[in-house]
């Protein structure tokens, strides 16, 4: 039976009318770090969570449909990534909370793209990290690696159903509009073995591989304007949390941000990954973040964050951005409030 989700359509009208009137020509929600699972509110369908919890990440998608419909001119959903509860001691858990996310998300009538998130290849799960001690393991001997990471082929098949190449990272174009979107891959970084054959996965490090980079140079020589997707936001100055230190932010981050700044036609970085709202200009580009699709850490991310509550509006936050020449307008559903950046690029 489909779930009634009008707790929080019901808020929804006055704002598509709001997007109907600034009359873009380029419109598309973005929705980022869902965490379906983490929080202690937002609990997937499993045999160890009570039967009426309610999915509140799920509840968000679901409602967006509402918006799809009510705005013909939305050309797709884009998510920022950290899909799932990573840190399931339960791998087959862990997993089908990213899956369930995605599966969400491609029941929506408009394509879909998806960045790949720090937390969504389950290297962060409570059974592999050595500073956490479960009960579950307690005097027992952890699984191996394997079974508990996704490893890029996996996420490939999950997370990149529209991408058209093999690799984690892809560019999808507009023609008409003449905009062309970049998704970044922010955890692209490489897996050595150990001794046993066991590919030795990065923990909760961030970063982009040359050979992504190189492509991203190429990638940008177009005609297009360009708009830059990824996970971590590329570049941390100015970005509050200041979660992570600018000399161990993003691996090769500073050679793509200056690409970025090169090429002439990137006009905006839009990202997650910090669960807070932030406009940044730097350079010639506006960085845009937006906080966490779900209320995690009992509701609120960090003190300056705003409250959420289980079961109304503000247990989600998305945007549905509109691009105009030189505005972009976004304009929040949930918690928070709408957001107007400048294009600076000349």
């Amino acid at each position: 039976m489909k779930k009634d989700v009008s707790y929080l359509t019901n808020h929804y009208d006055a704002k598509i009318e709001k997007i109907k009137k600034i009359n873009a020509p380029l419109n598309f929600i973005f929705y980022t770090d869902p965490h379906n699972g983490l929080s202690e509110w937002d609990c997937p369908k499993h045999a160890d969570y009570a039967p009426d919890d309610f999915e509140s990440a799920l509840d968000a998608v679901a409602s967006m449909q509402y918006i799809i419909d009510r705005l013909p001119n939305l050309q797709c959903v884009v998510c920022g990534g950290d899909l799932g509860c990573d840190y399931h001691d339960d791998p087959q858990k862990a997993h089908e909370s990213i899956e369930e996310m995605m599966e969400a998300l491609y029941r929506l009538t408009i394509p879909v793209h998806c960045c790949i998130g720090n937390h969504d290849d389950c290297c962060t799960t409570s059974a592999l990290e050595p500073l956490k001690s479960f009960p579950k393991f307690t005097g027992e001997k952890k699984p191996d690696v394997s079974e508990y990471v996704l490893y890029p082929e996996d996420l490939h098949r999950i997370c990149m159903k529209n991408n058209p190449t093999e690799e984690n990272y892809y560019y999808t174009d507009f023609e008409d509009l003449g905009y062309r979107f970049v998704f970044l891959n922010t955890s692209d970084l490489c897996y050595g073995t150990d001794n046993k054959g066991q590919k030795i996965y990065p923990v909760n490090e961030v970063g982009v591989s040359m050979k992504q980079l190189q492509w991203f140079k190429e990638t940008v020589q177009t005609d297009k304007k360009v708009i830059v997707f990824s996970h971590v936001p590329i570049r941390a100055k100015g970005h509050f949390p200041d979660c992570i230190s600018e000399t161990e932010y993003l691996v090769h981050g500073d050679q793509l941000w200056k690409a970025m700044q090169q090429a002439d036609n990137v006009i905006a970085a839009v990202a997650g990954h910090l669960h807070y709202d932030n406009l940044v200009y730097d350079g010639k580009i506006v960085s845009i973040d937006t906080q966490s699709g779900t209320g995690v850490a009992k509701g609120k991310w960090d003190p300056a964050s705003p409250e959420r509550e289980f079961g109304t509006i503000t247990e989600t936050a998305f945007d549905v951005i509109s691009i105009t020449d030189k505005v972009i307008y976004c304009t929040r559903f949930g918690v928070g409030e709408d957001r107007v950046a400048r294009c600076i690029r000349d």
